[in-house]
């Protein structure tokens, strides 16, 4: 699976995929990969070469029944709903209202905006996957630093990094909810431990966005052309 993956379209050689006459039909990473897991369930346990004749093909290296028991089902629904919750607001114009309401930001300064959407985005990932907040709020974040003559860089960079400041509830990420799975600890548990961590980690990432971000990527510099190409933002 990982070769049929490397190889697909490794531009420094023409991959498998390549010589797909139609770009659009070529295969997704995701098809690859569900093609090797069906094998799984195709494939015998044990292969005697020697008595091929004899192999029992009922003795799969996986079973349906061992897969129930040990697929984490509700760390898929939840990165499945982050993916569609996300597709959903895209199309339904939720991105484009909340970009109008939040250029009411424009008279405030460059980096108390920026301490407002990191502590705003800390919080929301707590009750949303960070998968579906950074592809709800960078849009958002895009539209109102180009209506403010902000480097986008600026405010999408630290905000897209609060945005794995998931530390407190089960079903801010995958990994909280693995962890919470085996009922060995509480929600309050959680919050007690994390809420310290959220708090550390806006901070953190406040001081580099107005620190290091503008030296590393000259985040504050808005003579660029590319800041007002809506295509880009």
């Amino acid at each position: 699976m990982v070769v049929f993956w490397f190889f697909k379209s490794p531009h420094f050689i023409k991959g498998w995929a390549d010589y797909y006459p139609d770009s659009s039909a070529r295969p997704s990473d995701s098809t690859i990969g569900l093609f090797f897991a069906i094998l799984l369930f195709i494939v015998p346990n044990k292969i005697d070469l020697k008595k091929f004749q004899d192999t029992d093909w009922k003795d799969t290296i996986l079973t349906w029944d061992v897969f129930q028991v040990y697929c984490p089902w509700g760390i898929i629904f939840l990165i499945g709903a982050a993916v569609a919750l996300s597709t959903g607001a895209m199309e339904s114009g939720f991105n484009d209202r909340m970009g109008e309401k939040v250029n009411e930001f424009g008279n405030l300064s460059e980096s108390t905006i920026l301490w407002i959407c990191l502590i705003l985005i800390a919080l929301f990932t707590e009750i949303c996957s960070n998968t579906a907040t950074s592809n709800l709020v960078l849009p958002i974040i895009n539209s109102l630093a180009a209506n403010n003559n902000i480097n986008p860089l600026y405010l999408s960079l630290p905000v897209n990094m609060a945005a794995s400041l998931a530390f407190m509830l089960p079903v801010a990420t995958g990994p909280n909810c693995i962890v919470f799975s085996y009922k060995r600890i509480k929600v309050f548990d959680m919050i007690k431990c994390g809420i310290m961590l959220n708090m550390i980690g806006v901070v953190v990432i406040a001081l580099m966005g107005q620190t290091y971000f503008p030296i590393l990527l000259d985040s504050k510099n808005v003579d660029q052309n590319w800041i007002n190409g809506t295509a880009v933002c």
